[in-house]
């Protein structure tokens, strides 16, 4: 009995002593800043990188092959925090050096689309003012004529944004009598992500002209996309 309840107590102080925590852009810029010894990780793809990134950070791509590799060479005594373009890799990396015995690991919910809509400062390169896209005014004079609009907020990185491709170019050809499909790259237009308070990816409008009459956060199935236009064609 006494043997059993060590070992409750030693398996519980080491849950204690590991900690993977997703923090808010607020408590993570925060926690980054009082941490003298923490290290910021980008686990991003170089050409996301190329975007922008967190001042500081160095970069360890989640999808290297040598991403284990590359991390267990880390202190795992260090704070690190971590961070991606929306924050999928980051929370599945955070999981990874937990269970490789990292003390504190910090993942940025959210990623860094998130954190640049909260304007914190960031690393930007020279053609990133270009890529600020079209504001809501620009965005409401496309749509303005259209009876009905499917909009489709996506990103290339974004995997459940890749699966839903070849069913919008689909719904695209069968239903273009109906509906008008229209895709939002949120890399190339982040003041419009901004301009409607967008912190997921992927994202769907349905709209009559200018009005929202449908939203929606994540992944759609084909029929549930189709099912959605049926019903809004309907009440044009």
């Amino acid at each position: 009995m006494f043997r059993f309840l060590i070992t409750i107590s030693i398996l519980f102080i080491g849950h204690i002593v590991q900690s993977q925590e997703r923090l808010s852009s607020k408590e993570f810029r925060k926690k980054l800043v009082n941490s003298g010894n923490a290290l910021l990780i980008d686990v991003r793809t170089p050409e996301e990188i190329g975007k922008g990134y967190l001042n500081g950070a160095v970069f360890i791509d989640f999808y290297d092959s040598t991403f284990k590799d590359q991390v267990g060479t880390i202190d795992r005594d260090r704070p690190v925090f971590v961070y991606c373009a929306i924050g999928g890799r980051s929370w599945d990396a955070a999981k990874i050096m937990h269970e490789m015995g990292f003390k504190n690991v910090y993942d940025l919910k959210g990623g860094i689309i998130v954190w640049k809509i909260k304007n914190y400062s960031f690393v930007k390169l020279k053609n990133d003012s270009a890529r600020q896209g079209m504001g809501k005014g620009e965005f409401e004079n496309i749509v303005l004529n259209n009876s009905l609009t499917f909009v489709d907020f996506y990103a290339p990185w974004c995997g459940p944004c890749k699966i839903m491709v070849p069913a919008l170019d689909r719904i695209e050809k069968d239903m273009q009598d109906t509906v008008q499909v229209l895709k939002i790259n949120a890399d190339e237009n982040l003041q419009l992500m901004k301009d409607y308070g967008l912190k997921a990816l992927p994202y769907i409008f349905v709209m009559h002209g200018t009005k929202i009459v449908f939203r929606h956060e994540g992944f759609m199935r084909e029929e549930e996309m189709r099912m959605v236009i049926r019903k809004y064609y309907s009440k044009g």
